[in-house]
Parts: C-alpha cells; structure tokens; sequence
C-alpha cells in the first residue's frame, strides 16, 4: 500500500508521504505570531511606555522559543512516515503479492546469504524446491479466481507446515521453494510431509461449479549445504530431485490407474 498526504492509500504509485497538513498549521501559527509582535511593537513605538516594551520583548522571547518547538513537530513527523513508507517500499518489493510469500528476487539473495552463514558457523542448511500439479486443471476448468484461491492455500499449508524459521517463497507461477536454515535433511524432509499432509486436507475455497475439483498434490526436491555448495549448485540439486520425485509420482498415478 502506499501512502497520500498523511494517510494510507491503495497505491504505492501515489506520492511520498508529506506533512503538510503540519507545515501549513505551523505557518499559520508563525503568521499569527509576527502579527502579534507587530502589534505590540507598533504600540511601544507610539506610547514610548516602558510597560509596552518589556512586553513586547518578553512576547518575541516567548513566541521565537514556542515557534522553534512547533517547527520540530513537523520534521519529526516527516522523518516517521518516510521511515514508514520506506518499510512499506522494501516490504512490497521482496513480497508476491498473491500469496503473500517471498518473491524468487529474494530467495536468491537470502539463499546465498544463508549458504555463507551456515558455512561459516558449521551449520545445515535444507532447501526444499515444490512443484505443485493440479493449479493448471483448476485454471482451466474453474477459471483463474479460483486458480488463485487454490495458490493462496497451498501457501497457507506451507507456513504453517515449515513455520517461521524458514525462508518460504512463491518463485514461479505454481512453483515454491523453502530454506531452512540450520536445518538438517530429514528435519525438512518431516515438515515436508507435514505439509502435503494439511495439502491433502485443505478446503478449496471455491465451490467447484465448473465441473469436478482437481485435487492438488506437490512434488518436493531436497538438496543440504556441504562445504563446497553454493547457491546454484545447491539449487541445481533440489531440481534434480524435484524432478526424481515427478517422475516417481507419475509412475505411482499410472499403476493405480492400471490397477
């Protein structure tokens, strides 16, 4: 979402959050005050009283003190939305914004960070690669919204499955990948199945008015840091037991069709 004026908006194409709401009341209030002064000064001048004076002297004192507060407020006030919108900016951009996960830009970056850490510290580091089959016969005979929908469960399953110390990403259009880090392989390969578990029971949230609902089954490649790995390496792997794995699935859908 971005920001207009001093308030949140739909779009982030819209104009950096100003303070000018601020800047302006504060104008006025600098106006009003020079106009005061003006006053007291003139009367000064015109009485020669030695009362009027003083206090046009102490008013200047008081009010150039108030003024330089209040044209803090504003500042400050900038500072806190542009960090605001920066957040907002940074948090749109590394985001898909269907599901809510990680974009591939990210992964990567966070992918070969974590690679380095990991081996620096002696720690394992899993990454898990998931295809999902069944989001294109959904597109096709139930239409893109529900296409969606479906996109926004299989992300749902995947949070809850690998939980919040994992880097979780949607990295292309049905396909998503998971690090974790400090992870050993048959810790991710759990959380894995835990995942094609709440798969196998998760609602769609469509009605399936088009004809019968695809049902939608994941393949997974997993592939560990060693000493030596680097992030294309080490994705190279999980890919290559991705693909393993679609072709044992497809192979165990055909016996039980020729059974």
């Amino acid at each position: 979402m971005g920001f207009t004026g001093d308030t949140l908006s739909g779009d982030l194409g819209e104009n950096q959050p100003s303070v000018s709401q601020a800047v302006f009341a504060v104008r006025l209030a600098g106006l009003s005050v020079v106009l005061g002064g003006v006053t007291l000064s003139v009367v000064a001048w015109a009485t020669g009283d030695l009362g009027w004076l003083i206090a046009y002297v102490s008013y200047s004192v008081v009010s150039f003190s108030v003024m330089g507060f209040l044209t803090t407020i504003p500042r400050g006030k900038q500072k806190r939305l542009d960090r605001e919108w920066a957040r907002r900016f940074h948090e749109l951009a590394i985001r898909d914004e269907l599901t809510g996960l990680y974009n591939r830009r990210h992964f990567n970056a966070q992918l070969a960070q974590l690679i380095g850490v990991c081996q620096a510290t002696h720690r394992p580091l899993t990454v898990a690669l998931i295809d999902m089959d069944g989001l294109k016969s959904i597109n096709d005979t139930q239409g893109h919204q529900a296409g969606d929908a479906a996109l926004k469960a299989v992300a749902s399953c995947i949070t809850r499955a690998v939980g919040s110390e994992t880097v979780t990403a949607r990295t292309g259009g049905d396909e998503f990948a998971v690090i974790f880090p400090g992870v050993p392989p048959f810790e991710a390969a759990n959380q894995v199945a835990a995942f094609q578990s709440l798969l196998d029971n998760e609602p769609l949230p469509f009605d399936g008015a088009h004809g019968p609902v695809p049902r939608l089954s994941a393949a997974v490649g997993l592939a560990s840091v060693d000493e030596s790995s680097e992030a294309g390496s080490l994705l190279r792997q999980a890919d290559t037991a991705l693909y393993a794995n679609k072709r044992a699935l497809a192979r165990l859908g055909d016996r039980r069709q020729a059974s």
